[in-house]
């Protein structure tokens, strides 16, 4: 049986960026009520993975550490509002490395594909920047560009009335 997805970038599209970029420590880590109500409707009816860049690491902006623990944050309020995200992939790389698994390649979304028997004609990719959008298009995924960490209009993308 095939199930259907949503790939979401993480910083700028579910928790908001901080001086534009993401947060570097876990009490900076900001997600707002309409965007966990808005992943809580999407898994109703697709799995959830998260596809991010975080090369903070690699450009010397941040630790591993600090990298983590804002991610064992993301995680706690996630579960903490029943949000259960199907696989989480980060690329630690930077720009420069040319590594399989930075966006907009699209190495872990194959790999999502595969290991989940995704079907791509009614899955998407959410993000707010232009490699999360040609990631998504690489592997043939519908694609929803948001703005402004705001996933409200996503609903109205994906479900249209």
């Amino acid at each position: 049986m095939t199930h259907k997805a949503i790939f979401l970038d993480r910083d700028g599209t579910i928790n908001k960026l901080v001086n534009n970029e993401a947060p570097k420590i876990p009490h900076k880590l900001i997600i707002s009520n309409n965007n966990i109500k808005v992943l809580q409707e999407l898994q109703k009816d697709y799995l959830l993975f998260i596809v991010s860049n975080q090369p903070d690491w690699a450009y010397g902006k941040n630790t591993l550490i600090n990298i983590l623990q804002v991610d064992r944050k993301f995680k706690t309020i996630m579960k903490q509002n029943n949000i259960d995200f199907t696989a989480t992939y980060y690329c630690y790389h930077g720009r420069d490395e040319n590594c399989i698994c930075r966006k907009p390649k699209t190495h872990w979304v194959d790999l999502a594909i595969k290991r989940f028997d995704i079907d791509c004609d009614h899955s998407w990719f959410i993000g707010d920047r232009d490699t999360d959008i040609q990631c998504g298009q690489n592997a043939r995924l519908k694609t929803i560009l948001i703005e402004d960490t705001d996933l409200s209009e996503v609903m109205k993308c994906i479900n249209p009335k």
